[in-house]
């Protein structure tokens, strides 16, 4: 079940797993949940906020649940 949860990503031909999301998934008990943003880094989410036109206070004190990271609309921020 586990690799149908994480899925894995194919690096040079073969499938590995996030050891960061695996070491999370057993830490909290095996409780499936998407642990990526915990050990992702949001490059993309911070080049966006270099070249747009953001208002950084509007969002400095924005405190973000879980659930808001379910969200893989990137298009759509």
């Amino acid at each position: 079940m586990v690799q149908k949860w994480y899925n894995g990503y194919y690096y040079l031909g073969e499938k590995v797993y996030n050891p960061f999301d695996i070491l999370l998934f057993i830490d909290k008990g095996f409780k499936y949940e998407n642990y990526w943003c915990e050990t992702g880094n949001p490059s993309f989410l911070i080049e966006m906020l270099k070249t747009g036109e953001y208002f950084i206070t509007n969002i400095e004190n924005f405190v973000a649940n879980k659930e808001i990271f379910n969200i893989f609309d990137v298009d759509n921020i």
